[in-house]
């Protein structure tokens, strides 16, 4: 078990911005994880960003990827007056690294449009860090720090990624968290890409590796 972080995987059929991204041979990936954790980082850096750059962007809609900033030990509760607050499992910066990148999801619904930016933000030291390195555009840097610092980017994290993970799994007490068609298999959690290659895509895309490790 790997202590400090969780990505929640779950392979679903879906669609984003009304259009089909998921067809009978293809797969979702909905992923959770935390702002400060150094495994989900990891995992964006090897695993995931390296997967979308050979694949996701040209896949056909073959591979999709939802992303939920929420992780493990994480909870956000809501007061009679519509106030937001939330604890995250690294505490205060994880809150709010976890806010902007929802507020950037919100923002820029498609995986295509968001997941770079999700991904420089993740492991960021803070949200002004974050947003330095990683939102450019002056207009919609000064958006997206507005809400991750605000009551809106905390909502977004209860209503938009507690309550999916809520609805997924009970309880998330290891990580990573992969399912797969709403089944869990550990050999996903040894190499994700060979595993998705070798089970779920058919036919098998080239940019797959060349050997077949899960049969």
């Amino acid at each position: 078990m790997i202590v400090g972080a969780v990505f929640l995987i779950v392979l679903l059929p879906d669609f984003v911005n009304g259009r089909s991204v998921v067809e009978d041979s293809q797969v979702k990936l909905v992923i959770f994880g935390e702002g400060r954790c150094r495994d989900t980082t990891y995992f964006f850096k090897w695993h995931l960003m390296p997967m979308f750059h050979l694949f996701g962007i040209n896949s056909g809609g073959r591979l999709s990827i939802e992303y939920h900033p929420f992780g493990v030990k994480s909870s956000c509760v809501e007061n009679s007056k519509g106030e937001v607050s939330c604890l995250c499992h690294h505490g205060e910066r994880e809150c709010l690294l976890n806010s902007l990148q929802a507020c950037v999801i919100e923002t820029l619904p498609n995986f295509l449009d968001y997941l770079e930016h999700v991904a420089c933000i993740q492991g960021r030291e803070n949200i002004t860090d974050a947003a330095d390195s990683c939102l450019h555009d002056p207009i919609f840097k000064q958006k997206m720090l507005e809400c991750g610092n605000s009551n809106r980017g905390r909502k977004l994290m209860l209503e938009k990624h507690q309550k999916v993970q809520e609805k997924l799994v009970d309880f998330v007490d290891w990580v990573p968290w992969i399912s797969i068609n709403g089944e869990r298999d550990k050999n996903a959690e040894d190499d994700l890409w060979q595993f998705i290659c070798d089970r779920y895509l058919k036919p098998r895309p080239e940019e797959c590796p060349k050997r077949i490790c899960f049969t």
